[in-house]
């Protein structure tokens, strides 16, 4: 892992998320997933939706959103739980 790619365990859990989904709501992640990239030191972007973003946060372990700014730094964030399933519809 370089320092600006996640870690193949989030790869897989983000793949047993996805399997979990909701059929809406895996049409919702499929047109808005992205290839992860790093945000923060502690958050990956998984998805976006013009401003708001969907991303991971290593430390708290959970899924979250929040928007960038026009620098592209994230702004507003919070998480939503363990659950990809959960944040989604934030997004």
């Amino acid at each position: 892992m370089t320092p600006s790619s996640p870690a193949q365990s989030l790869e897989q859990l983000l793949d047993k998320e996805v399997s979990a989904l909701s059929p809406d709501l895996l049409a919702r992640w499929t047109s808005m997933s992205v290839a992860p990239a790093r945000l923060t030191p502690h958050v990956v972007l998984l998805a976006r939706h013009d401003v708001r973003v969907l991303g991971y946060d290593e430390a708290e372990e959970e899924f979250g959103t929040g928007e960038l700014d026009g620098a592209g730094r994230l702004r507003h964030w919070g998480t939503w739980g363990e659950r990809l399933a959960w944040a989604l519809p934030h997004l």
